[in-house]
């Protein structure tokens, strides 16, 4: 059995605070602001000094690799942070009675009358010719 989170969104699940330093310390708590959730499931993170700060985004220095860099812009922090669906798993049981509808099979499908049997006939051969193997190179005379 597999559930969705409700509601079903884009949650950040982790980010190490640890990678940043701001004047070779911690970064001050006040700056990460989390927001929309709750702990392990928010949807939005605000870094860095408060407008009333006299320091910059670029005064706090990310901690990835060997050499310190100056933090310039999202995608050095969006590359640290676990994003992602919620899926909700529990133990198995079997389905009770009313969980699922069992549909019996009907009339096979006539291809004169609907367009379905012609757009699948194109995605089996857009997947065939993208999935075929490809020829070797050519070697030039005399290699």
């Amino acid at each position: 059995m597999l559930a969705f989170a409700n509601p079903l969104g884009m949650y950040l699940r982790d980010f190490n605070t640890e990678l940043l330093q701001f004047e070779d310390g911690d970064l001050p708590a006040s700056w990460v602001r989390w927001s929309r959730g709750q702990k392990g499931s928010f949807q939005r993170l605000e870094l860095g000094p408060g407008d009333d700060d006299a320091v910059f985004l670029d005064d706090i220095s990310l901690h990835v690799g060997q050499e310190p860099e100056p933090l310039e812009g999202g995608y050095q922090l969006i590359k640290e942070m676990e994003v992602g669906p919620l899926i909700a798993t529990a133990p198995t049981s079997p389905p009770s009675e009313g969980e699922f509808l069992v549909i019996p099979a009907g009339v096979p499908i006539d291809c004169r009358t609907t367009g379905v049997c012609e757009d699948v006939n194109t995605l089996k051969a857009e997947h065939a010719q993208a999935t075929a193997p490809k020829p070797a190179p050519r070697r030039p005379p005399g290699a």
